[in-house]
């Protein structure tokens, strides 16, 4: 970086970047990761466990790797409505 660019824009780029970590944006944004972490493993221990979000599906028995993949099916809107946020 520091060959391809002037320097006036090397110093505008340490500029943005010492902006998001004076502002807490990095320490803002790990906080919103282990929160919204945090909700994805709990609605998925809710998943896992009902056998009659399974069979409402469609599914006569319990199959860890199916309710997983069921969870990333109905988690999917939940997600891309907290990436929104």
């Amino acid at each position: 970086m520091i060959n391809d660019h002037p320097t006036s824009e090397i110093i505008a780029i340490l500029g943005h970047e010492i902006g998001h970590w004076k502002l807490w944006h990095v320490v803002l944004q790990m906080g919103y990761m282990f929160v919204n972490i945090f909700f994805m493993f709990y609605l998925f221990s809710l998943v896992i466990t009902r056998k009659d979000i399974l069979t409402s599906f469609g599914y006569k028995e319990q199959y860890n790797t199916l309710a997983f993949l069921l969870f990333l099916e109905l988690y999917n809107p939940i997600s891309a409505i907290s990436n929104l946020i």
